[in-house]
């Protein structure tokens, strides 16, 4: 009995790593769509296209850790490639 004990707790902590893990990179994946998103798009219309901004582009980079496939995000990476 202690064993399976054991294999239940591992299978108790193994499901909470996942549902943590899981929530957190929900929680990113928020935090890209309703405040980075908007933020890229406040940066590019007070500095321009094209113009080299840390902040732009550093918030654009870490949003496109979290959705890559946006076709926003997509579009303010390639006009950071053009300004570069």
């Amino acid at each position: 009995k202690p064993a399976i004990l054991i294999l239940m707790g591992l299978i108790l902590l193994t499901a909470t790593v996942f549902l943590i893990s899981r929530m957190h990179r929900m929680k990113r994946i928020r935090w890209a769509k309703d405040v980075a998103l908007p933020k890229i798009q406040e940066l590019f219309g007070t500095v321009g296209i094209g113009v080299n901004n840390i902040e732009t582009f550093y918030i654009t980079m870490k949003a496109g850790k979290y959705i890559p496939d946006d076709p926003h995000l997509k579009r303010h990476l390639e006009w950071i490639r053009m300004g570069i």
